[in-house]
């Protein structure tokens, strides 16, 4: 069992996120969190991203991949952008990721993501730690939907293609800009 948490604001955007896909579904992510002994809307200010992961993991068993990518849509349009550069955008997301997880044993107990540009597209991957990588049920939906979000703040439209992802990764996309 992980010694890290998750800021309880992360949690309240998720359930944002699915009240902006359906009400419906803000219902079952409320009730899933609940399940796993999270109240969003209590007083504690972080809670255990292993409880968060449970919840979210079987809110995506509920929800499935459409809705899990535009949940993470909604997730990655909180992300704020001021930046008109992809990789300035990145950064903004990486910063706003590590304040998001703490732990006292690591530095990236959630990891982070890495990018690097070739010509008109843009390699992102998400380190190890990263808890919704294609090992969790539709992660791969839903860590798109960010990226596309947060990338759209600086490129209209970017298309986001899963690739495959490299030793110390947990997850890849390119990115046409």
């Amino acid at each position: 069992m992980s010694d890290t948490k998750v800021h309880v604001e992360h949690v309240e955007a998720f359930l944002e996120s699915f009240g902006k896909v359906s009400p419906v579904f803000q219902r079952k992510a409320s009730s899933h969190f609940e399940d796993n002994g999270i109240d969003p809307y209590g007083d504690k200010e972080w809670v255990s991203q292993d409880a968060v992961r449970s919840a979210v993991a079987a809110l995506a068993e509920d929800a499935g991949s459409a809705t899990m990518l535009e949940a993470g849509k909604s997730v990655g349009e909180g992300i704020p952008a001021e930046a008109s550069e992809p990789t300035a955008v990145l950064q903004t997301l990486n910063e706003t990721h590590k304040a998001a997880f703490r732990d006292s044993q690591e530095d990236l107990p959630a990891g982070e993501f890495r990018w690097s540009e070739d010509g008109g597209s843009l390699r992102v991957s998400a380190t190890t730690n990263w808890p919704y990588g294609d090992s969790f049920p539709h992660g791969s939906e839903f860590t798109s939907g960010i990226l596309s979000a947060v990338l759209s703040t600086a490129r209209p439209s970017p298309e986001i293609t899963e690739v495959s992802a490299d030793s110390g990764e947990a997850i890849a996309f390119e990115a046409d800009l």
